[in-house]
């Protein structure tokens, strides 16, 4: 069962760095670090920073996996580890956005996945072992707990 409501919904987000690890002519594997601000439920604002390597194939998916850290204001933290399939298409109505009269070259990459979620705080210890679903699209990323029933 899937709660109705995300629990965690992205204010603001930056890409810190991007490296690219290893080229070869069907993929590409590339470490991307962030950091986001965002909204927790029955928390309030927090700062999420990670990292995601991610093998991009040239058919336009990919493949990631991420570690990072969620910090409350007052300094709670919540680990997690990520994995994720991301879909790139190009904007505006698919391959061919004959619509405006023309390509458009602009991608877009939707990305889904599960994350798992840790603390060792007392404070949050509610959030402790959740599992979560989510989308990280062009409006930032939104995670859904995935619950047991």
């Amino acid at each position: 069962m899937i709660d109705n409501e995300p629990f965690y919904q992205v204010i603001d987000s930056n890409i810190t760095n991007v490296e690219t690890v290893e080229v070869s002519p069907s993929v590409v594997v590339q470490k991307n670090s962030f950091v986001e601000e965002a909204l927790m439920r029955n928390i309030g604002n927090v700062t999420n920073t990670g990292t995601f390597v991610a093998n991009i194939y040239d058919n336009g998916t990919q493949h990631g996996v991420g570690k990072g850290v969620i910090t409350t204001e007052n300094g709670d933290r919540i680990s997690w580890n990520a994995y994720d399939i991301g879909l790139t298409v190009n904007g505006n109505g698919g391959d061919d956005d004959t619509a405006s009269g023309g390509l458009n070259t602009e991608r877009n990459t939707t990305f889904r996945g599960i994350i798992f979620l840790h603390t060792t705080s007392e404070n949050l210890s509610f959030m402790n072992n959740v599992v979560g679903l989510y989308i990280n699209d062009e409006n930032g990323r939104q995670i859904w707990e995935w619950r047991n029933s």
